[in-house]
């Protein structure tokens, strides 16, 4: 019934899906699918007030769906409200022990706090729902490359290439086991791409720009990093900047950077 406003938000055209959605709500309000659809278009629209208000109202409509509880869970995370997202996601397995992305999620958030035992844990159970998730073996790639057993990460990414060609995460992942091993250029290649898809994401322009370092490409590393150095920049990538630019000989871009870091 909503499959056209599932093919905007596809697209990306963000605001066309929110006009869509609203109408939808003021035709149909007490249609939990029409909530819901609002709830993801607010979202991505970068209200998530809004986003989680239109979830409540599809909580009430329909408190025993899994998925709604779940999306809850996604919507916290994203917002960098992983402690909160705990209680949502353990409603999703309580009402369908079969929802693997709430285990998957549950994982991610347990290698995020350093709990690889519990994320293993989860890892084990999702892979009774299916082992072959290239979003699972991307994660239990990363619980390796923190256990240091890059050989394992490699062959569990290996696995999840083949349905997972092209997946952001999957690329990060395997960036990181290429550093591990110190396959600078493969890794440099892999964080490229990132950056090309997401050039707004100081993080991977940072992660980018030290394995250049490692390179010893320290003026092309501290270029990297310049269109995030703005007012409000931190402290940290100030300083690390300005050292690039001292590495590299360059000692007059080095001094204002550590200035305004000061």
């Amino acid at each position: 019934m909503y499959d056209h406003i599932i093919e905007i938000l596809r697209r990306g055209d963000i605001a066309s899906a929110l006009k869509e959605a609203r109408a939808a709500v003021a035709a149909t309000p007490d249609d939990q699918q029409a909530q819901r659809l609002l709830a993801i278009a607010e979202a991505f629209s970068g209200d998530p007030r809004a986003a989680h208000q239109s979830l409540d109202r599809a909580l009430a409509l329909t408190p025993q769906d899994a998925s709604l509880h779940y999306l809850r869970a996604a919507l916290l995370v994203a917002e960098g409200r992983g402690a909160e997202a705990v209680a949502p996601l353990g409603d999703t397995v309580g009402l369908d022990p079969n929802e693997i992305r709430a285990y998957l999620l549950q994982m991610q958030l347990a290698i995020g706090r350093g709990d690889l035992d519990e994320a293993e844990r989860l890892g084990k159970l999702a892979a009774r729902l299916d082992a072959g998730n290239p979003r699972l073996l991307v994660q239990q790639a990363m619980v390796a490359l923190h256990r240091n057993d890059v050989a394992h990460a490699h062959a569990l990414l290996q696995r999840a290439e083949p349905r997972a060609a092209g997946d952001a995460q999957l690329r990060y992942v395997r960036g990181l086991a290429y550093r591990a091993q110190g396959h600078y250029a493969f890794a440099e290649q892999a964080f490229r791409e990132l950056v090309e898809q997401r050039p707004a994401a100081f993080e991977l322009r940072f992660l980018l720009a030290d394995t250049l370092r490692l390179q010893q490409r320290h003026a092309e590393a501290a270029m990297l990093l310049e269109p995030g150095l703005g007012d409000g920049a931190p402290a940290d990538a100030l300083r690390y900047a300005g050292e690039l630019w001292l590495m590299a000989g360059e000692h007059a871009r080095a001094l204002p950077l550590l200035q305004r870091a000061a």
